[in-house]
């Protein structure tokens, strides 16, 4: 009970008032045991912060006149309990209340719209995460999640407004502004201009991942400061060749020479060939290949003295089913470390690509069976190139079920033959790397 003293004309009057019930109550209150006698104020108890009397305990704490135990007080909808009083339930926690529990926390990747929030429906997907296969998880580099929302997949930055090609710089995007850099494989100078790194006659770029707002622009690819080497009467010829990649190439690994001889000093491949006329470099040999569009290889002979006969090319036919494929190699220089640890010729460590043309490669260099039997497929016949140091490519024959249907291809390396002033270069065409 409440006695309170009320100031009326006969002075003071004492009065009861029930605690947490009934008429002219004490809200949210509970009453305490008292054994001193007579007149005297024996107040409520007011409930702690965030707490309030309900009827869930009325069988327990409550008796004909009001509430007289503590526990009459529970937490609030939206408080959860800390020990001493009800708090607030933060943003991301919920507690339906009437309870003496703490809040209880949204599942990972979920959180509410507000604060004092009372229900697990509440619990919304949370900026910078998104739901795969019902699963939360932070929102994938490339996407984003800007709103609180209902469980749902991430937005793909190509259609945030900041431009198609563009990409974050790390997950758990929450705002359409972090889609601030090109995506891996891309490049360019400005987010709206991103476009493919490599390909076939831009020069050898990759777009790597891990890149910020600063770097947009495609990275080039690494190239040989040795370049390779032909010896014509005693004399180095160097040859440094440009660099290609693959369309969409995001790393180093990707960079190939665009033109390159297996072995340094002498090496020659033969076959049919067209001369090309005015022609008095190696360079410019070889970039007349690289402008024609189905030139396998080239070849310039340092003996000759007509200009209109020192350089040839070897086309495709870009016809029938066999494959003639041509083994692409590092752009860069292998380092000393590998050359000593693969203990081959640095020039020929493949880089597991190879230029595929629809030729019967009739001619082409010297060719024998990759092995005994049978070649399985196509890639059983690059694994034996791979690993011959002499190898410059394959010819392959899908319908034949004979040992020749894989064929390994090398150059004449006789400096004393009568293809010595001869140097072959063959060259790298990305987009037919993968052609089967």
């Amino acid at each position: 009970m409440y006695y309170v003293a009320n100031t009326g004309a006969s002075g003071f009057v004492y009065k009861a008032r029930n605690c947490g019930f009934g008429t002219n109550n004490v809200a949210n209150s509970y009453g305490v045991s008292d054994t001193t006698y007579g007149l005297s104020q024996t107040p409520c108890k007011l409930c702690p912060s965030g707490t309030e009397v309900t009827t869930t305990r009325d069988s327990e704490v409550k008796g004909a006149n009001g509430y007289y135990d503590p526990l009459a007080c529970v937490t609030k909808a939206g408080y959860g309990w800390d020990g001493r009083q009800g708090t607030l339930c933060a943003a991301g926690w919920y507690n339906p209340g009437d309870n003496y529990d703490p809040c209880t926390q949204c599942e990972y990747g979920l959180t509410t719209n507000t604060t004092g929030s009372t229900v697990i429906a509440e619990c919304l997907q949370a900026k910078g995460f998104g739901q795969e296969s019902g699963i939360n998880m932070l929102c994938p580099a490339g996407t984003y999640n800007d709103q609180v929302r209902s469980p749902t997949t991430c937005t793909t930055c190509n259609i945030s407004g900041q431009g198609t090609y563009t990409w974050t710089e790390d997950e758990g995007s929450d705002a359409t502004a972090d889609c601030n850099i090109c995506k891996p494989g891309y490049g360019g100078d400005s987010l709206t201009n991103c476009a493919a790194c490599g390909g076939d006659n831009a020069a050898g770029s990759y777009g790597p991942t891990g890149r910020d707002s600063a770097q947009l622009a495609c990275v080039n690819c690494p190239v040989s400061e040795v370049g390779f080497i032909f010896y014509y009467q005693g004399v180095a010829q160097m040859y440094k060749s440009p660099a290609r990649a693959v369309s969409e190439a995001q790393t180093a690994a990707e960079c190939v020479a665009a033109m390159a001889q297996i072995a340094d000093s002498v090496w020659h491949l033969g076959g049919a060939a067209t001369t090309v006329s005015s022609i008095s470099t190696n360079d410019l040999c070889a970039g007349h290949c690289l402008a024609t569009g189905a030139c396998m290889f080239s070849t310039f002979n340092y003996a000759e003295g007509d200009v209109d006969l020192r350089c040839s090319i070897r086309t495709s036919a870009e016809s029938g089913s066999v494959i003639t494929a041509m083994k692409a190699v590092p752009s860069s220089d292998v380092s000393l470390a590998r050359k000593l640890l693969a203990k081959v010729n640095p020039k020929a460590v493949s880089t597991g690509m190879y230029t595929q043309w629809l030729d019967s490669g009739a001619g082409i260099g010297n060719q024998a069976n990759a092995g005994d039997s049978k070649t399985v497929d196509l890639a059983a016949c690059f694994d034996v190139c791979d690993v011959d140091e002499n190898c410059a490519g394959v010819v392959w024959d899908p319908a034949d079920d004979n040992p020749t249907n894989c064929k390994i291809i090398t150059g004449d390396t006789d400096m004393a033959g009568a293809n010595a002033a001869k140097r072959s270069l063959t060259r790298a065409k990305p987009s037919l790397f993968n052609r089967n």
